[in-house]
């Protein structure tokens, strides 16, 4: 991790080949996402995996992000953005836990925890759809709406128990669950939050969904459709599937492995999808493990992109040469030309779609 520097304009580092990039000791570049107007890399310590979350936020060229640091005696543990773009923090701190917001002049108290849920772990969720705020730690949800807390209670019959380390997303009041099973594989819910009973209701029997693959991305469209990620590449395995939720079912939009791709509704290679983003015209853009970058043109699937890296690396330790896939697992499209890539311990990348180029993303504590 790079130090603090003392220049006040951000320059960039020249683009690298994707195996000469330097490999983080200790840490993984595990998202990117947007906070407000900002862009923020969100970097994870692997050991020990109960430290909090660091968080990076990009400055106006995207090469360079400064580490984000709560007021004093206040640890950050995890990101959303709230109505009308406000950008949101859940800290904690000795005594107890509470809802920010950072403004342009800095940091204001927007809520107090409560006391029940004063001492959050540090692996707690923070997901917010304008005024509507949730937490998730461990397996107990607190919903905010109309500046009320309420703890919302699973019904005894329930497939799935939404867990922070599931993915999830908040329209509304409804909360979409994905879990990761491994090879396992994974299941898709739909909740509805209700706060006269205090209670998340399944939407309807349709609204899980078992798969054999562990859900890694979800993302809301303009119509309110929701469309999910999902992906295995296990022993030489690839398989994905891309989610559709409409009509309150779950539907598949595209289906690829190694026995049927290309087909129908993929026509690449097979490939594990790890992440889904919508472009302005509202089309799914996909991350394939096997593929790279891939977006729906209306009739079929293109890759988009030049000479996408290949971060695999070899180890020898374990007495023999292994190699270990280290493909970026993140991505956000922030122009027609440029895409944001977490790359776990190889570190975040601006990625030039035109020219190939990559270049690292500085992080400055």
């Amino acid at each position: 991790m790079a130090s603090q520097s003392s220049e006040a304009t951000e320059e960039c580092s020249a683009p690298v080949n994707a195996q000469d990039s330097m490999v983080w000791p200790g840490h993984e570049a595990t998202m990117v996402t947007a906070w407000g107007h900002d862009w923020v890399v969100v970097v994870a310590p692997r050991f020990p995996a109960s430290e909090p979350l660091k968080f990076y936020v990009l400055g106006r060229e995207r090469c360079q992000g400064k580490r984000l640091r709560a007021p004093d005696g206040l640890k950050v543990l995890d990101l959303a953005t709230g109505a009308n773009s406000s950008r949101l923090a859940l800290a904690q701190g000795e005594e107890g836990g509470a809802l920010l917001e950072h403004t342009g002049s800095g940091w204001k108290p927007l809520a107090l925890l409560p006391e029940a849920i004063s001492e959050v772990s540090a692996s707690a969720r923070l997901i917010a759809d304008g005024d509507n705020v949730l937490i998730v730690d461990r397996s107990t949800l607190w919903f905010r709406q109309d500046s009320t807390w309420a703890r919302m209670a699973l019904p005894d019959d329930s497939q799935v128990a939404p867990i922070a380390s599931d993915t999830l997303l908040l329209v509304g009041s409804r909360l979409y669950v994905g879990t990761q099973r491994g090879e396992y594989g994974g299941l898709l819910a739909a909740f509805d939050l209700d706060t006269s009973s205090n209670t998340a209701v399944l939407v309807k029997e349709a609204s899980v969904l078992e798969l054999a693959l562990p859900v890694w991305a979800m993302v809301a469209d303009a119509q309110g459709q929701i469309w999910a990620a999902c992906g295995l590449a296990h022993l030489g395995r690839r398989e994905g599937r891309v989610m559709k939720f409409r009509d309150d079912k779950w539907a598949v939009f595209a289906h690829s492995d190694s026995k049927s791709a290309p087909n129908s509704s993929w026509n690449l290679p097979p490939a594990a999808f790890v992440s889904v983003q919508l472009d302005h015209e509202g089309r799914p853009l996909v991350l394939g493990r096997g593929t790279g970058l891939a977006k729906f043109t209306g009739v079929g699937w293109r890759r988009i992109g030049t000479n996408w890296p290949d971060f695999h690396h070899v180890d020898d330790r374990l007495g023999g040469s292994i190699v270990f896939p280290n493909e970026p697992d993140r991505f956000v499209l922030i122009d027609q030309n440029t895409a944001i890539l977490a790359a776990k311990a190889r570190g975040a990348f601006l990625y030039d779609l035109k020219s190939g180029a990559l270049t690292p993303i500085e992080l400055l504590d």
